[in-house]
């Protein structure tokens, strides 16, 4: 996991992924369902597991009823994505953390790079990002 950096309004962002230097050519980024607030054990197991995962997270400074805390919440609640092929998608569905792969028409969605690119792009500029 990377050290959080400084953004704008007291904001720091980090995300827990890894960096797969060997990707094969037939793997894909797939959206899984998690348990939950399951999110980021259920990445550090599959990252143990050697699959390459991103699970993006802010941290806000939040006010409690005496004072400011810092909390770290994941940007996507209930939501891991992995870059997997068909049998290591098998292997994240067998996780305690997961539940089920995300689907578009019956069939496992697909994620672009570009549109995982634009979300780490995002986040690494400093955008403000409000966690609901």
């Amino acid at each position: 996991m990377r050290p959080p950096t400084n953004t704008r309004a007291g904001t720091t962002k980090q995300e827990c992924r890894t960096t797969d230097t060997q990707r094969s050519t037939d793997t894909i980024w797939r959206a899984f369902y998690t348990r939950p607030r399951h999110e980021r054990k259920a990445a550090a197991r599959l990252e143990e597991a050697g699959i390459e995962v991103y699970c993006p997270t802010v941290t806000t400074k939040v006010r409690w009823s005496d004072r400011w805390k810092k909390v770290t919440k994941v940007l996507f609640t209930s939501y891991v994505f992995a870059r997997v092929d068909e049998k290591q998608r098998i292997t994240v569905l067998e996780d305690e953390g997961i539940s089920r792969c995300v689907l578009y028409l019956g069939k496992p969605a697909t994620i672009r790079d570009e549109e995982i690119e634009a979300i780490r792009f995002l986040l690494d500029a400093g955008t403000d990002v409000t966690v609901h």
